[in-house]
């Protein structure tokens, strides 16, 4: 049987059976879902059972295609979930946690890397530009959760959200410097192909063509719903058809797909009415469940714990659990919205490495072959573990201690 087949067998009965359980490991155990399909994923793999073995080269060209429509559906999700006109009305604090925090965080990996690897310039850029978006998957499940609306403000949630939304944007402009500065010989050029092909048309170009999409559709559709010529609940429909094509467009003019879709998502929502009219219809949250749930089953079988050196495991650990917190407690007076310690500390532990940080290594990997796709991996891994445990380890350590309720020293955000 084709090992494609068989993951798509074995991912299928996993959701199956996981959708009985997945409430209580949720709500009561605060378990998000990329814990438990990555790990099946791994559980399945060579590594575990040995059920599937997928081929490494063969498997990371549908992980790359897998990510970048989960990223492009998450992205779209996000983008519909922020109240109205939230992006200007927040946009020094988002301009600052994207741009300002963002390139610190790049700059500190970066630097990791250079000291403890032994990656030449361009490649050390690439890997951090990877790892420095917050990604929009795993910080959903931080701040959907039942133990999160309990615990942590609309605010600080709203702004997670926004931040990780937009910053996959980001991640193709750190990225350009990698690829069309650090790569080429001739630094005139480089500067001018970045500005040209990724400043101007993957940034600038890309916001601008999806922000009008959603703006025409948007007036249009209100206009077939006020003459009755559509139903209410195909509006659901139009966050798939609607990723597709900016996807699409995207890959045609070489912009940014997550841009576009982010900013079309923001201009196709931007009186709430379009989230109100198909709030009552669950359909394109199912859909964007179960595409997330397989994506991390793909990443886990593909994970190969032998490319994996101590080096690495111990470069990624750092920047995982130095890095975001640090600076965002060293420069959260720069984010308007972030008003004490207490919340730089919350924001700055809960910004988890995901999907974003694989699909750019993937990127990178495809026009030149490195160690980006590993480090990814590692990263990813790590993180999931990591950043997904950390309620659930708070929750039992607090009653262990028979202390007040969990994250009593936040909740006050």
């Amino acid at each position: 049987m084709d090992e494609l087949i068989k993951l798509i067998l074995a991912s299928s009965t996993f959701i199956v059976f996981y959708s009985m359980v997945s409430k209580y490991l949720q709500d009561i155990c605060n378990i998000p879902d990329p814990i438990s399909t990555i790990f099946y994923g791994i559980a399945i793999a060579k590594q575990g059972l040995g059920l599937v073995n997928p081929h490494y080269v063969a498997f990371k060209n549908i992980i790359s295609t897998t990510s970048r429509i989960v990223l492009c559906i998450q992205t779209m999700a996000v983008a519909l979930s922020l109240p109205k006109n939230y992006i200007f009305k927040n946009f020094r604090s988002i301009f600052s946690l994207v741009i300002f925090i963002g390139f610190l965080k790049c700059l500190f990996t970066f630097m990791i890397l250079r000291i403890f690897s032994y990656l030449d310039n361009s490649t050390c850029w690439a890997i951090a530009a990877s790892l420095t978006p917050t990604d929009p998957i795993l910080s959903s499940c931080i701040i959907k959760g039942k133990f999160a609306k309990s615990f942590v403000s609309e605010k600080l949630r709203l702004l997670l959200s926004a931040e990780s939304g937009i910053n996959d944007g980001f991640g193709i402009l750190m990225l350009g410097i990698s690829i069309d500065i650090l790569k080429n010989t001739n630094l005139r050029v480089g500067i001018l192909r970045f500005v040209i092909f990724t400043l101007i048309n993957k940034a600038l170009a890309s916001a601008l063509i999806g922000y009008g999409i959603g703006y025409l559709v948007q007036k249009i559709t209100k206009k077939c719903c006020t003459m009755e010529m559509i139903r209410t609940e195909i509006l659901s429909i139009h966050t798939f058809t609607l990723c597709f094509l900016g996807l699409a467009l995207m890959d045609v003019t070489k912009g940014s797909e997550l841009i576009c879709i982010f900013f079309l998502g923001i201009a196709l929502n931007s009186d709430e009415w379009y989230t109100l009219e198909s709030s009552s219809n669950k359909l394109a949250e199912i859909i964007e469940s179960i595409f997330c749930k397989v994506l991390f089953i793909f990443i886990g079988t593909t994970i190969d714990f032998s490319r994996f050196t101590l080096r690495m495991l111990f470069i990624c650990t750092l920047i995982i659990l130095v890095r975001r917190p640090l600076i965002l407690l060293i420069g959260y007076k720069s984010v308007p919205s972030i008003e004490n310690r207490k919340e730089a500390a919350f924001l700055g532990w809960f910004g988890p490495v995901g999907v974003g940080a694989l699909y750019y290594c993937l990127m990178y990997d495809r026009k030149v072959d490195t160690l980006t796709v590993d480090y990814g991996m590692c990263a990813i891994l790590l993180s999931t573990v990591i950043h997904g445990l950390s309620v659930p380890l708070y929750t039992v350590f607090n009653s262990l201690m028979h202390k007040v309720d969990p994250l009593n020293e936040i909740c006050d955000l």
